[in-house]
């Protein structure tokens, strides 16, 4: 069910994309969004994983550095029959983790139709301004383009919001497959929720759907704008797996 409402979320957003380009140019404006959206999906898939680890001053560990890390890392990679990735410590106290990167073996999670449709309602703002919109066969005028310029990128940014919250359970999910434990994730989510309120992450908005758990506060959030579920729902869900036997 998570993989399907995924699914259809990403659906969701490729239509929005088609609708806000075919309101700006017609069938070449539709033809525009596809091509900016391959562009942006492109660099995102080959660049994201060295950007997001640039931004948060990450530094590459070596086993030697850090053994009992790198023994939890095997473990779990063993479990999940996945390739060993590479490890990096992000310089802060706050307890938090992410994984990034475009495959196993380059061991980046990047959906960025939601950030081609922004710019593209953005372009949609001033468009009116200079001549464009101009059919009404489209129902290209000054206040529809003006529309599509502010609510676009709010419809899009909830929707990629929904897709983060659904991967979240998803990943949930397999955690509890793979490790067999459960209660032991949602003890250890419980945890780190507590320690990361007390000791924040500044954390940039655009990459904090890659964490654990979410290291924005309540005040920097709305629940349809939040990158991850309630805490109290991914435990939920976690103590029904155990209950379940899986």
């Amino acid at each position: 069910m998570n993989t399907f409402k995924t699914a259809l979320l990403f659906v969701v957003l490729t239509l929005l994309l088609i609708f806000i380009g075919y309101l700006i140019g017609g069938r070449n404006g539709v033809t525009f969004a596809f091509i900016m959206a391959l562009i942006m999906n492109m660099g995102a898939y080959w660049f994201s994983g060295k950007i997001v680890l640039a931004a948060y001053r990450a530094k590459e560990i070596k086993e030697g550095d850090n053994p009992r890390l790198f023994g939890i890392v095997r473990s779990a990679c063993q479990m999940a029959s996945l390739p060993i990735p590479r490890v990096y410590i992000i310089p802060t106290e706050s307890p938090n983790a992410f994984a990034t990167c475009r495959n196993p073996e380059h061991a980046a999670v990047a959906a960025t139709i939601a950030g081609a449709i922004s710019y593209i309602a953005f372009m949609a703002r001033w468009m009116p301004f200079f001549g464009g919109g101009d059919d009404d066969d489209r129902g290209g005028n000054f206040i529809i383009l003006l529309l599509v310029g502010i609510l676009a990128p709010i419809a899009a940014a909830m929707v990629q919001m929904a897709i983060s919250r659904q991967r979240e359970y998803m990943a949930d999910r397999a955690s509890a497959e793979i490790s067999h434990k459960p209660l032991a994730l949602a003890s250890a989510l419980k945890k780190l929720h507590d320690r990361s309120r007390k000791i924040p992450l500044k954390a940039n908005p655009a990459s904090a759907h890659l964490f654990i758990v979410n290291p924005l506060t309540k005040k920097d959030m709305t629940a349809l704008f939040s990158t991850h579920p309630p805490l109290e729902e991914r435990i939920a869900c976690l103590e029904n797996y155990a209950r379940e036997g899986l």
